[in-house]
């Protein structure tokens, strides 16, 4: 029996999503998955996209407390992970009727579990976490996998213990469970394991082996069944299935099956929950679909299943019935709106009891207007020498060596600015076309011919994938768009013969990667292209993970790959293909950035190695290698997307200035303002201590200049680096409640003397390193805070406190509603002792931020949720409210993240942090472009 259902076509669900590199780059960090990538030659990237359809409804393998309860509500069990990634020990507590019946601990975590009416348990755990890394350093197994059935006394009946391996590169270790269910008509326990491709049966009432069924619903590879659910009162299980094929118009699909697996009945939704071409789309239906429950069983012989598309429920009745197919007869009783288009989270996705505020409901909240009391500008040294560029988005040269420069303006999309070697403008075009347009990759301006210059970007409407472009003529100052190119999401552009332009394209397909490699005349024409180029070949491996391609001196096109260069004719065919590593003569650590010169050369960016740029023959055989530094010999921090001009010259961008290379990589000319510790050029980080001074970290340079509350300077810090310039040690400021404050930098806490504080105020106490109490807590990059009580440092996943009475350190590891911090991204230290640690959760795949409030002994006593969209900024805590920068302005929450009002004070898309000043009767907000601070009055 099947029917039916026809919806409307979804444009994606919720959030723009985590994109699978950026997933992986959280699950085993970016150095990490460079190293395990770039010595695969046939890695295939489809084994990456279903390491995310596997193991992306645990959220990177986070285990946070939880409650299960029998389909009557009459038992329920309390699960307390003693371990982020449950691994080891958990606590557990039963409840029959409300009335405790056993606590106590285990070995092990239960991650998923079903409980039965007699109050049994039924779970799985991992003994070292989903991805398979133990709490013992020394264990490199992937551990086991546990199935579990526990009495409600806590007497374990079965545990069957299967051990894990990792079967693939990038893949997580197998087996893992996609679920469990009991079955109390049946006397049966399930388990699903989709790596071996069937259901695991147990006997529920001793826990006795039953064998394996396999649910005959397809035999069609791209469908993939989830979240099963017993019908009460029958022997029936509802499954849910997803088509991941694209394009498909029968994405969403629910069967009943019976105890042999046998389909009975199936329902289909027409074009619903369908992902469309582009990766972030059938990321977001993916995402949805593990974290929300579509399906549900709340009364004997009835069952609901939800249309996203149509936000309906459609309810069914079910009997027996020894004339239909199967003996069942399944019958549509009624339909309810279901406005969200789906039944709510599932138990274990269900982060916080508090709603997580949206952007539509920011926009309708009531806005309450600051007094403005004035505002300041932070003083210069000297005044800067003109220029025509003052940051840099992307940079290109003509065939005369001229300099085209796209870079951003406040108030408009961008500038397109053409300027000499010598740095003189000689035109430039306002884009004021862009402004839904998103720019700024490395690439994102090429030149073509003559005056003709090739400006592109994506569009940046959430859901839209449109590949937009626009030639621009230098001369005539004309700007012409080009039909839309496709859809997808763009590689790198190079120019191509006769004033064309190449571009490589990549998007998602049923969940693998596929790239295209597209040559363009000048009117934006397809000329020719390599279709559907995917990971399982060689060079489909390379263009999908491609960091730059360039047109060579004999019109080939050069690609670079993860650790190889391919090359391409006049038709787009592969011509030769040479390692990286046997022509260099040594190991690369990761390619970052490529460019070939007009000399015949060829240009390396060799990200984090100790030789950043590498300069080869055209066959790979290195001629010089060194890492940008300027005149002074600092290193050039971000000294990334290099190019050669016509003349032979290395020119880098640092996204502030350009910088001109001689033959040792020292800087011998730079365009723009040159990076100076007598000068902020760049904000990186600001502070606002108790006495109103501001304090600014350069970007550029190791050093720290201070102002005092009328923006004149009162000091300049720098401060010398021991370690390389790379992202990972980024230098960065911390206040304490009393004023001191610190630069974090290679790992060292250096304080800036008192510039212009009171007599009495006090001598800094936070030591130069971890002090000996918290050593063995604090990791590499944590960020320390200073109370007169405690030493605060927050790292990746948890915070330490370290009281300065001697008593011993101790972790935070927990939010105040018993979750998991899970990723801490700052400490901010509150007036009165008390502080507020910013975090992050991963919840089935979407990212969601929270703020916890925290007492002077480090006791939580309130999380609240950030709004979507909240990436950056000051979590401020007036003593009643959390205030932080969204979208929609400066939002006022309370404790338990109730948004109140909102405000958005002149120039809130730009400004670049917000604080609270004389002693929180004050916001000030700095804006970095003009160096501005506007002061405004608190309400009361």
């Amino acid at each position: 029996m099947s029917s039916n259902l026809t919806a409307p076509t979804i444009l994606g669900l919720l959030q723009k999503p985590l994109s699978s590199a950026s997933f992986l780059a959280f699950r085993m960090g970016t150095v990490q998955l460079a190293n395990r990538m770039r010595h695969t030659k046939r890695t295939s990237l489809c084994l990456l996209l279903l390491l995310l359809t596997n193991n992306v409804c645990r959220g990177r393998g986070v285990v946070n407390p939880c409650t299960y309860r029998s389909p009557s509500g009459r038992y329920v069990w309390v699960v307390t992970p003693t371990d982020l990634h449950g691994r080891g020990p958990a606590h557990y507590k039963v409840l029959q009727a409300g009335t405790p019946v056993w606590e106590g601990d285990l070995t092990f975590t239960v991650q998923e579990a079903a409980i039965a009416e007699d109050g049994k348990l039924a779970g799985y755990a991992y003994s070292n976490g989903l991805e398979g890394f133990g709490l013992d350093p020394k264990d490199k197994s992937s551990g086991l996998l546990l199935q579990l059935l526990l009495t409600k006394e806590g007497k374990v009946l079965l545990n069957e213990s299967v051990p894990r391996k990792e079967i693939a590169m990038h893949h997580g270790p197998e087996p893992y469970c996609q679920g469990v269910f009991v079955q109390d008509e049946e006397n049966r326990v399930v388990f699903l394991t989709p790596s071996y491709g069937s259901w695991s049966q147990y006997r529920l009432s001793d826990g006795k082996y039953l064998g394996e069924t396999q649910p005959m619903v397809s035999k069609d590879p791209d469908l993939i069944l989830r979240n099963p659910i017993p019908v009460r009162g029958s022997s029936l299980v509802l499954v849910q299935g997803w088509i991941s094929r694209w394009p498909t118009t029968d994405s969403a699909r629910f069967v009943l099956v019976d105890t042999h697996g046998r389909v009975v009945w199936s329902q289909q939704f027409i074009q619903d929950y369908v992902s469309l071409e582009d990766e972030s789309n059938a990321f977001s239906v993916m995402r949805f679909l593990n974290r929300r429950r579509l399906a549900s069983s709340e009364t004997t012989n009835t069952f609901e299943i939800v249309s996203y598309a149509q936000k309906l429920g459609f309810r069914f009745s079910i009997t027996t019935n020894a004339t239909e197919p199967g003996g069942w007869s399944v019958r549509e009783v009624a339909r309810v709106p279901r406005p969200e288009g789906d039944l709510g989270y599932v138990e274990m996705f269900q982060s916080s009891t508090n709603p997580i505020p949206s952007q539509a409901t920011l926009q309708h909240l009531p806005e309450k207007r600051l007094k403005r009391l004035g505002s300041f500008t932070l003083d210069r040294v000297k005044q800067a020498a003109p220029s025509p560029i003052h940051s840099v988005w992307s940079f290109d040269f003509d065939a005369p060596g001229r300099i085209g420069v796209l870079q951003p303006k406040q108030g408009s999309a961008g500038v397109l600015s053409l300027i000499t070697t010598q740095g003189q403008e000689v035109t430039k075009i306002n884009l004021k076309q862009f402004a839904d347009v998103e720019l700024g990759r490395p690439d994102s301006l090429t030149w073509l011919e003559g005056n003709q210059w090739l400006v592109h970007g994506r569009s940046s409407k959430e859901h839209q994938e449109d590949i937009l472009a626009w030639i621009v003529n230098m001369a005539s100052r004309k700007v012409v768009q080009l039909p839309m190119l496709g859809r997808g999401r763009v590689g790198h552009v190079c120019r191509w013969i006769d004033g064309g332009f190449a571009m490589l394209v990549g998007w998602t397909e049923a969940f693998a990667p596929q790239a295209d490699l597209i040559a363009f005349d000048r009117d934006g024409r397809r000329k020719w292209s390599q279709n559907r180029i995917h990971g399982d070949s060689a060079v489909g491996q390379e263009m999908i993970a491609s960091e730059g391609i360039s047109l060579t001196r004999s019109n080939e096109i050069a690609l670079l790959g993860m650790d190889e260069v391919a090359f391409f004719d006049t038709q787009g065919r592969p011509t030769q293909s040479w390692p990286v590593d046997e022509r260099w003569g040594r190991r690369h650590k990761y390619l970052a950035g490529f460019w070939a010169g007009s000399d015949g050369t060829l240009l390396f960016e060799d990200f984090d190695a100790t030789n950043s740029i590498v300069r080869t023959t055209a066959s790979g055989r290195i001629i010089s290698q060194y890492s940008p530094q300027d005149r002074e010999g600092r290193k050039l921090v971000n000294g990334r997307s290099a190019k050669l001009s016509p003349d032979g010259r290395v020119w880098v961008t640092d996204q502030h200035s350009l910088a001109r290379l001689d033959a040792n990589g020292t800087t011998d000319l730079v365009i723009g303002p040159p990076p100076s510790e007598l000068e902020l050029t760049a904000f990186s980080q600001v502070v606002v201590d108790p006495f109103n001074q501001i304090h600014v970290l350069d970007e550029r340079t190791p050093t720290v200049h201070s102002f005092n509350e009328s923006g004149r300077r009162i000091g300049i810090h720098t401060f010398t680096r021991t370690g390389s310039p790379s992202a990972s040690t980024q230098p960065h400021l911390s206040l304490s409640q009393e004023g001191h404050v610190y630069v974090s930098i290679d790992d060292e806490w250096l304080p800036l003397p008192p510039l212009s504080a009171p007599v009495n105020h006090p001598t800094s106490r936070m030591p130069n390193k971890p002090p000996p109490t918290a050593s063995n807590t604090a990791g590499h990059g944590a960020i320390p805070s200073e109370t007169p009580d405690h030493l605060i440092l927050s790292e990746y996943e948890n915070a330490v406190i370290s009281p300065r009475n001697g008593q011993p350190s101790r972790w935070i590891e927990r939010r105040a509603d018993g979750n998991w911090l899970e990723m801490v991204q700052g400490n901010y230290i509150v007036g009165d002792g008390r502080f507020v640690l910013r975090s992050s959760s991963d919840l089935a795949g979407e990212w969601r931020s929270y703020a916890t409030l925290f007492d002077r002994s480090g006791n939580a006593l309130a999380t609240a949720p950030l709004a979507r969209g909240t990436s950056y900024g000051n979590i401020l805590f007036d003593g009643t409210h959390f205030i932080y920068h969204t979208a929609a302005g400066l939002l006022w929450a309370k404790t338990d993240g109730t948004p109140e009002f909102r405000w958005a004070p002149e120039g809130h898309a730009n400004m670049h942090d917000s604080f609270l000043a004389s002693s929180g009767k004050e916001l000030w907000v700095v804006h970095s472009e003009t160096r501005t601070v506007d002061r405004y009055s608190l309400p009361p």
